[in-house]
């Protein structure tokens, strides 16, 4: 069966690359990708499965990252999913408040496509601690 993953990203071309990632990993994932913070605000709120994984962009439109991420924890549907925050920025400040506000991990998108491309590492090793700690 393969793992969900809800992808929240408004760049058309990170999106591209995470999905060539996980291409890249050979991860048998189902991927939604959520493109605005109020969209993910909707369907994080609403009942329903919850993904295996979330990866989250700070700088989103109408809703950001950070706002997401606390709704996400503090909702009914998904409050114990990982969420990998992946963001081009570089601030102390940003990763500080991601990890406060419930982030499992902080990823810097890299400019370099094999640097980019780990992201499938990352998301591969996640994925497999989240069921090993479901399972037992």
């Amino acid at each position: 069966m393969n793992s969900k993953v809800v992808l929240v990203e408004d760049n058309s071309a990170d999106v591209y690359l995470i999905l060539e990632a996980f291409r890249e990993h050979n991860l048998a994932i189902d991927v939604e990708v959520i493109a605005d913070g109020e969209h993910a605000g909707r369907y994080f709120s609403e009942p329903g499965d919850s993904p295996d994984l979330v990866l989250l962009d700070l700088n989103l439109p109408k809703t950001n990252g950070l706002e997401l991420l606390r709704a996400i924890r503090e909702g009914e549907r998904c409050p114990g999913v990982p969420v990998m925050v992946l963001t081009s920025s570089d601030s102390p400040q940003d990763r500080a408040r991601a990890l406060e506000a419930g982030a499992n991990s902080f990823r810097r998108k890299a400019s370099e496509l094999d640097a980019f491309l780990e992201i499938g590492r990352d998301v591969k090793e996640m994925l497999g601690r989240a069921k090993s700690s479901a399972m037992g």
